[in-house]
């Protein structure tokens, strides 16, 4: 059976795109019940299950699940699915940091990765791109 790669960095989202999705999902949910209170039920249930759903995706970036994690091998979104969720490195490759943004670098070319530093939490960021120069030391940090 084949190892699990070893995680190196966890980057949490930022609190600052966690809470307001949280806050803006309790708003819905309270309209919600304001409206279904009013006798509104065909705009109260919509806006209760809207409102679950925003608490919930607020709830979640506040630190259930990372933004992204790297590791030796990969770099995984969480939250995405399909092809652009898990960007595997090749021999050659390494992951570097270029305009705010995680990018796969290989000989004359650079592929960005679906995660940008403004969303990501400040202190992790950091993390992140001290062990990208530890690893690569020729790489510049912004």
């Amino acid at each position: 059976m084949p190892m699990a790669p070893e995680v190196r960095v966890k980057v949490r989202y930022k609190r600052a795109v966690s809470i307001p999705t949280l806050v803006a999902g309790v708003l819905v949910i309270l309209a919600g019940i304001w409206l279904c209170a009013t006798g509104t039920y065909d705009a109260g249930i919509p806006a209760l299950v809207a409102g679950v759903v925003l608490t919930g995706i607020g709830a979640t970036y506040l630190g259930l699940m990372p933004y992204f994690v790297v590791t030796d091998s990969e770099v995984v979104v969480p939250m995405m699915r399909g092809d652009r969720a898990r960007t595997t490195l090749k021999p050659g490759e390494r992951l570097a940091v270029h305009e705010n943004r995680l990018v796969v670098v290989r000989p004359g070319q650079r592929t960005p990765v679906p995660v940008y530093r403004g969303m990501a939490h400040p202190d992790d960021w950091n993390a992140l791109t001290t062990a990208l120069a530890q690893n690569h030391p020729d790489q510049q940090r912004p």
